[in-house]
């Protein structure tokens, strides 16, 4: 990489020297992961921010792999300091193969402007990396010799002395399908649904965004039955799927139900996570009348209707009585009273009334 970066000299060689604390330049992460086909914005900045703000800089960015420089990297300043001294707006910058570097100052001829007291001096955008390890390094970026003045406040003090640059550890893995479903605490009984509830979260732990997971649940007592299940695989296992997207790194909270003799706080589960493809939900079907719905201590929704032992029966579900959505899995009928809870995912995609209201309708279908 080659550049010219001459424009700052006149200025800033006329500044003062003086007594300032120590600065770090650094990543905003200690260490980041990446996927062969993003980009990475890695943001750098200084800490703590000179106390009369910062007059100019100049900073290199540097990919050091197994097998040398690679990548392509870029520095975008912020705004404030996207100045090429006198030359006006656009910093002096130049990026290549594994090094990328910006130098340039606040607009001085702004004079409302003393200094910028932003911690964020730019964005280090990289992208272009094969699978590996890589370290980051943060550099000063000296033009014009050693002595340079790079890093000045505002009020002209020279920050070089106490100034250190960071690093930071970047790894680069193949996007693949990656979640883990961690049961929060033991089974515990609900008497008003005669069931055992246990809370597991569901997180994302890969690069991709699926549609929908499946948390497939073994382990269990041959009495025992989850009784919010969405269906069985071939081996007999029960699964639940959470039917939302769920980006790299969040998380969501599913209710599982048991019910069976075995339902004990001892119960441990096996549980394990795959992909799933979005269930079909039904749209047809004859409505049957609900009994009024009513909120329940915990703040979930409980219907009641009357069932035939040869139907099943569908609850959708609405935010706007024009957009409904159906609940998973079907109600099978008994041929007597059902109630049917409302508690969030996976039944539902939310938790009743954390957005407003929510309309019900039932279909019932022939099975």
């Amino acid at each position: 990489m080659t550049c010219r970066f001459l424009s700052l000299s006149f200025i800033v060689l006329l500044l003062v020297t003086g007594s300032v604390p120590a600065q770090t330049v650094k990543f905003d992460r200690a260490a980041y992961s990446l996927s062969p086909n993003r980009i990475l914005n890695a943001h750098i900045e200084i800490d703590p921010v000179p106390p009369a703000g910062l007059f100019s800089y100049g900073i290199a960015v540097e990919i050091v792999g197994n097998d040398g420089i690679l990548g392509a990297v870029r520095v975008e300043p912020v705004d404030e300091l996207n100045f090429d001294g006198s030359l006006g707006s656009g910093a002096d910058s130049a990026q290549g193969d594994g090094s990328a570097a910006a130098k340039g100052t606040i607009n001085f001829f702004d004079l409302t402007v003393a200094g910028f007291t932003g911690a964020k001096l730019g964005t280090a955008q990289i992208a272009g990396l094969p699978s590996g390890a890589y370290t980051l390094h943060l550099h000063p970026l000296f033009t014009l010799g050693p002595k340079e003045q790079l890093f000045v406040s505002g009020d002209g003090s020279v920050l070089e002395s106490g100034l250190t640059f960071g690093t930071a550890t970047l790894t680069v893995v193949d996007e693949q399908f990656a979640a883990t479903a961690v049961a929060l605490g033991q089974p515990a009984l609900d008497r008003q649904r005669g069931v055992a509830t246990q809370t597991v979260r569901l997180t994302n732990t890969g690069f991709s965004t699926p549609g929908a997971f499946r948390i497939i649940i073994g382990g269990l007592p041959a009495d025992v039955r989850v009784w919010n299940s969405h269906g069985t695989l071939p081996d007999g296992r029960p699964y639940i799927q959470y039917e939302q997207p769920l980006g790299p790194g969040e998380h969501a909270d599913l209710l599982i139900e048991y019910h069976g003799s075995g339902v004990t706080a001892a119960l441990s589960p096996q549980l394990a996570v795959s992909e799933a493809q979005v269930l079909t939900p039904v749209t047809e079907g004859e409505l049957v009348t609900i009994s009024p719905r009513l909120r329940v201590s915990d703040g979930s929704c409980l219907l009641e209707f009357d069932s035939a032992d040869d139907r099943l029966y569908w609850v959708q579900y609405s935010d706007n009585l024009q957009n409904w959505k159906t609940a998973q899995p079907a109600v099978i009928g008994t041929g007597g009273r059902i109630q049917w809870f409302d508690t969030g995912p996976p039944r539902t995609s939310s938790k009743p009334l954390t957005g407003g209201s929510r309309y019900y309708r039932l279909l019932r279908v022939a099975q």
